[in-house]
Order: structure tokens, then sequence, then C-alpha cells
């Protein structure tokens, strides 16, 4: 499981091309996301019991996505606060979101790997679960990189809100459908085509929030770089 955040950790920060950010700050992000993994399922649990809803899949999925993909989103604006001078490139938001979501993913993955008998212990899971975490934790507070720069920026205003709202869908929609132990019934192969669908919905998602800060991050920060986002082969169809 730590073999794959690091290498997920390296993937995204290698789209940091023009100022990178600080070590510590992105392990204060993996942190903070951690501690507040450890916390939140209490939380969640004692909202529920306090609703006291019928629909207990329901009422959990919506209550897992929207504060979960909320707290990444707080501890980015948290960082963007608190260190305002090291936040400073549009990419910034998607980076420190992701770092985020992947602490929260490693705590989570503790959890769980801790409730399963040994032999019962898969890596596939938590891979995803790791992966996914990073994803909506970068999608989520992609919109505050763009806030740092209102003027030249002002899309921000849409994204911001819009990226954050995706986050917390996308969340919702996977545990509903796949991730709670309710939720068992697949029709069809449902569940395996809702799995892959909202996977490459979410990387796409994230892919094209990747391109765009990376080109303003260039125009913004470093508009005489070399550095691509696209290494080769990519690098051979695009034009200097």
């Amino acid at each position: 499981m730590l073999v794959c955040a690091y290498g997920l950790a390296v993937m995204v920060y290698r789209y940091d091309m023009y100022d990178r950010e600080p070590w510590y700050l992105l392990l204060l992000a993996v942190v903070l996301g951690g501690g507040a993994s450890w916390m939140v399922g209490g939380v969640e649990d004692s909202i529920i019991q306090w609703l006291g809803s019928n629909d207990q899949t329901f009422a959990q999925a919506a209550i897992a996505g929207v504060l979960e993909e909320a707290v990444k989103f707080t501890i980015v604006l948290a960082i963007a606060l608190l260190f305002r001078s090291e936040f400073n490139d549009p990419l910034d938001g998607l980076i420190y979101g992701a770092f985020a979501g992947l602490g929260f993913a490693i705590e989570e993955s503790r959890f769980y790997i801790g409730l399963a008998p040994s032999g019962a212990r898969q890596i596939g899971p938590e891979a995803v679960r790791l992966f996914l975490h990073l994803l909506l934790g970068g999608l989520g507070g992609f919109g505050l990189g763009l806030a740092r720069f209102p003027k030249r920026l002002r899309i921000w205003a849409i994204l911001l809100p819009g990226c954050l709202a995706s986050s917390m869908v996308i969340h919702f929609l996977w545990d509903y459908w796949l991730g709670l132990p309710e939720a068992t019934t697949d029709t069809a192969g449902f569940r395996r085509w809702a799995a892959v669908s909202l996977m490459v919905v979410t990387t796409s998602m994230f892919g094209g929030a990747v391109v765009y800060g990376v080109r303003w991050s260039k125009k913004i920060l470093a508009p005489l770089s070399e550095k691509r986002l696209w290494g080769w082969p990519f690098s051979l169809l695009i034009r200097k």
C-alpha cells in the first residue's frame, strides 16, 4: 500500500513543474489528510444516528461524499491561507488537494486492512482507494489555486464550486453503488460498469484540470521554460 502511495505521490509531484512546493508542506497535507480520515468516521456515524434515516446506504454515501471532500478542501484552504507565499501557482490547489486525499486514503486503508483477516487482505481495493481519494482531493481543491489569480483567471468563480461539487457527487456515487457493504446488488454487471465509468470520468476531469493548470502555471511563472507536461513520444507531436 505504501509503495503504491509513494508512486502516486511521485506522479502528482511531477505535475508541479514550474514552482515546486516544499516537501514539508506536501507532507503536512498528507498528515492532515490522515488525521482528518482518522476523525471523520466517528463524525459520520454521529450524523447518521442523529438523522435516523431509513435509507442507511443513501445517507452514509451522501454524508461521506460531502463531509470527506469538504474536509480535504478545508485542508487546502488552510494551507493557502497560512502559507500564502508558497501557495502561488494556479496548480497548487490540485497538488495540495491530491496529497491531502492521499493521506486520507492511507489512513482509511490502514483501518480497513486492520479489519480484514490476514488471508483476505488484497492490494487491489486499497490501490483503487488511494487513487480515487487522490483524484477527488485534487479535483476538489483545484479551484483554490485558480482563485489565487482572480484577475487573470476569472473562470475560478465557476470552477471552484463546480470542481468541489463534482468531487462530492462522484464520491457519493462511488460509495452508494460500490463502496458500502449494503450495496451488493449487481444487475447485469452494473457494479463493474459503474466502477469503470466513474473512474474514467474522474481521471479525465483530473487530467483536464492538470492540463489547464500547467498551461497557466507556465504562462504566469515560467513563460520561457522548456519543460513540458507531455513527455516522449507525445512531445514529437507537439509544436514548440
